[in-house]
């Protein structure tokens, strides 16, 4: 898919323009507003040439959008308070209502695809190994909360699905480790590979953050980020071997 393409694919639009739905949505209420300029001696009689002015006018729109971007200053990470955490009402649509009944996921239930259960059953499987790893740990499910977006260096959004957070065994300071976890169907792969990238640097950066003195309770806390590849499916061996060796 060429550079245009992938501007006008739906999850960047959506990543770009919140206020959208769909890409009809999307024509409704920011190319329908476009006003052009045709010189008189333009032929606009005939199809082929009003494709080509219609070509130009969706390009200039996604350089526009393209420099906008670029012009974005994407600031140093920073942390916030899990009690902004809170229920919300999702549309269910074609996904399954999954019941989580274990205290490590942090909310009932969620609705998620096939991948996505996935993920969680695995999770399941490996909780002893956790456990012992691990004094304290949760699963949080994403559901599109604002705060917990990340940006790459592009300022391109991501909201990975899954959040892990645990406090290790014998950390005499409280340290926590956060994980970003991201299922992708293979059909995205190749779309989203920008994605598993920042996944990949995110892990070899291994960044530490203290926190600020407004979270500080009577212990000194910092935040280790962590990040796993794309997880495909639960029968990967790749992927069990990189979850198991970033957290474990």
């Amino acid at each position: 898919m060429n550079k245009l393409g992938d501007f006008y694919n739906f999850n960047n639009l959506k990543s770009i323009y919140k206020d959208i739905d769909s890409k009809e949505d999307f024509i409704q209420k920011y190319i329908y507003k476009l006003a052009i300029k045709v010189h008189s001696k333009q032929d606009t009689t005939k199809t082929k040439y009003l494709f080509k002015i219609v070509g130009f006018v969706l390009e200039s729109f996604a350089n526009n959008a393209f420099k906008l971007l670029e012009s974005y200053k994407v600031n140093e990470w920073s942390l916030k308070p899990l009690r902004l955490l809170k229920n919300k009402v999702v549309l269910q649509g074609k996904k399954s209502n999954i019941v989580v009944s274990e205290q490590w996921f942090v909310f009932k239930n969620f609705i998620g695809t096939k991948l996505e259960c996935e993920l969680v059953d695995f999770i399941k499987e490996k909780s002893t190994d956790i456990n012992r790893v691990y004094e304290t740990w949760y699963l949080v499910r994403n559901e599109r909360n604002n705060f917990m977006a990340i940006y790459d260096e592009s300022a391109r959004r991501f909201e990975p699905d899954f959040y892990f957070f645990g406090k290790k065994h014998g950390e005499k300071s409280f340290k926590i480790l956060q994980c970003f976890l991201e299922p992708k169907g293979a059909h995205l792969i190749e779309h989203d590979k920008w994605k598993n990238e920042f996944l990949e640097v995110i892990n070899i950066e291994s960044k530490e953050i203290d926190t600020d003195e407004s979270l500080h309770r009577q212990e000194d806390k910092s935040v280790k980020l962590k990040a796993v590849p794309f997880f495909e499916n639960k029968d990967s061996k790749t992927w069990e071997e990189g979850f198991l060796n970033t957290l474990l």
